[in-house]
């Protein structure tokens, strides 16, 4: 009894088979963090279970990435990291409340390099860097002042304070304007801190002051 010959076609067929099942297969093995996206959209569903608009992102100098985003309830500051070849991961979400009465939100994030090869118990800081983000929706604001103050163990005060002019800001979808603020590289060795974003209407008068480490609302 002649072997059944296999021909080109059912060949190319059977290698086409082959293939198609071991996609398949790695797709399911593979992590479902394939992108930035994704993780970013699963970080905000287990944190919120709300949909969030998306407004800003951008790599650090350390190699995180930032994702803003907000939603009715919260100002959400992402920061996630590439774990491998196709998977992100989410180190750590940030979320500010919008609270009833308050003319917006804001949060303050900072990340501190260390000596290479070393982490924070072996290491010293190297440099350190500072984020302001938040929102904007009520209209009697002109302007935010952020104000960011630190002291090293020498007990030498460090500062830096920026104004946003509120009509310059980026603007959501719904029409509310929004804000992400690096303050650039800083002294790293700093053992106390106090930062702080005040707003102001348009005669120039304190509306109210926000400090952020003890999240304290000040009023005139």
């Amino acid at each position: 009894m002649k072997k059944p010959v296999t021909t080109r076609r059912q060949k190319a067929i059977r290698w086409c088979a082959t293939a198609m099942v071991l996609l398949a297969a790695v797709l399911v093995l593979l992590p479902r963090n394939l992108t930035l996206e994704m993780v970013h959209e699963r970080a905000m569903e287990d944190l919120l279970a709300a949909p969030t608009e998306t407004l800003y992102q951008n790599v650090t100098p350390f190699g995180d990435w930032l994702v803003l985003a907000q939603s009715r309830d919260a100002v959400c500051l992402g920061v996630y990291q590439k774990a491998g070849w196709m998977n992100w991961r989410c180190k750590r979400v940030l979320a500010v409340d919008r609270e009833e009465g308050r003319p917006f939100a804001a949060g303050h994030y900072y990340e501190r390099e260390y000596v290479s090869g070393f982490g924070r118990e072996n290491g010293e800081p190297t440099s350190r860097y500072d984020y302001f983000y938040g929102c904007v929706w009520d209209p009697a604001v002109e302007k935010l002042e952020i104000d960011l103050q630190m002291m090293d163990r020498e007990e030498q005060w460090y500062g830096q304070t920026i104004c946003l002019n509120v009509a310059n800001l980026e603007t959501d979808s719904r029409g509310e304007r929004w804000f992400f603020v690096p303050q650039g590289q800083l002294p790293p060795e700093i053992v106390s801190w106090c930062s702080s974003v005040t707003a102001y209407d348009s005669q120039g008068k304190v509306l109210v002051k926000r400090w952020m480490e003890n999240q304290i609302w000040e009023e005139p």
